[in-house]
Parts: structure tokens; sequence; C-alpha cells
């Protein structure tokens, strides 16, 4: 052999040796320590879980709809509630309400009212006036105002008496309604009179009046 191949082998056999000292110092120290050296376990495959999407959706929609329930029955009460009380208003007969009548229309309905006076004609009614006194154009006077109320004058003379101190107001049969309008009529103008004999039917005039002194 070469010197070489000697140095070679010598030190393997030295490292072989180390070796074996480092073991057995090894195994000394695990057992002073009282520690029980474990055996490697075989190493477990790994178990991956995949969880079910139809799992998870079942359960949040049921979660939802647990929620949702009591929501959606409050509402359907509140509805039904409305709904029959609705109901209830329209059914009810309305209490009708009758107006009293106010004390202005009792006293009015209580006290009778005149009936409207027609008012009065006088464009249908025609005069004569004659002066029974000794003042001139007595007659003349009296006539433009009685003309100026509405009446026809059929003539304006003198009487054959001038001596009448009352003046005398005649009307033809059947005509009270020209007898009451003359003697307010006179009265308007200072005039009273009083009434007379009535005239002949077939006189042309519906009236006369004979002017007094007083």
């Amino acid at each position: 052999m070469d010197k070489k191949d000697e140095n070679t082998e010598e030190k393997d056999l030295k490292e072989q040796s180390k070796k074996e000292k480092a073991d057995a110092v090894g195994t000394n120290d695990s057992k002073d320590s009282g520690e029980e050296l474990e055996p490697e376990s075989e190493e477990q495959p790994k178990k991956y879980f995949h969880p079910s999407p139809s799992s998870d959706l079942y359960a949040g929609s049921h979660s939802r709809s647990g929620k949702k329930m009591p929501f959606l029955l409050g509402i359907a009460i509140i509805i039904l509630i409305l709904g029959g009380l609705f109901y209830f208003l329209k059914a009810r007969p309305k209490a009708s309400v009758e107006p009293s009548p106010s004390s202005a229309t009792i006293a009015e309905e209580s006290t009778p009212q005149p009936s409207p006076t027609p008012e009065f004609d006088r464009s249908k009614y025609t005069l004569r006036v004659l002066n029974g006194t000794s003042t001139q154009g007595l007659a003349a006077s009296t006539s433009a105002k009685l003309k100026d109320l509405g009446y026809n004058i059929e003539r304006t003379v003198n009487a054959t008496n001038s001596a009448f101190l009352k003046t005398i107001i005649r009307v033809k049969p059947n005509l009270e309604e020209l007898l009451e309008n003359l003697l307010k009529d006179l009265a308007g103008i200072d005039i009273e009179g009083e009434e007379g004999p009535e005239l002949k039917d077939s006189d042309t005039s519906g009236g006369e009046v004979i002017l007094g002194s007083q």
C-alpha cells in the first residue's frame, strides 16, 4: 500500500471513532434526563374540508326567512285592522242632522205679511174740476196739480154756485178706489174734501171735484 492510502484509511478510522463517541454521549444524556425519545411519527396526509355551497345557501335562506316572517306577519295584521275599520265606518249609517229653524224664520212664519197693494193707475180716470168759490183761477191751479199726479182732466169751469164752503168729491158708481185716492191726493195739496152724491153712470167723467172756500 502507498503511504497516501494509509493516511486516508487512518483518517477515516478517526472520524468513525469520533462519531461513535458522539452517539454514546447523546445516548447517555437522554438517559440521565429521563426523557424518552419518541419515535418520529409518520406524517399524516392533510385533509381539506370543502364546504358545500348548498349548505351555506340553505342556512342563509333559513335565517333570512326567519327574520322576515315576523315583519310580514305584522304588516298583514295592520292591513286586516285597517280594512276592518274602513268597512265598519262605511257600513255605519250616518245620522241625519236636520237644521233647527232659526228664531228669525219662526218669527217670519208666525207674523203674517201684508200683501202688496197694487199701484193705483191714475191715468185710467178722467176728472172734471169746478171752482165753487169767488177766487179766480182756483180751478185751473188745482187741475194742473192733479194732472201732474197722472189724472186726465176733461175740463175746468166755474160752478153754478160760488158759495161752496167745503170741497165736494163725486164719482160714478163702483169707483170707490177713485174716491179714496182722490181724497188722499187732494189732502197732499192742502185741500180737505168730502164725499158727495154719486155721478150718473152715463157721465163722461169718472169723477168731479167742486172746490170750496175752506
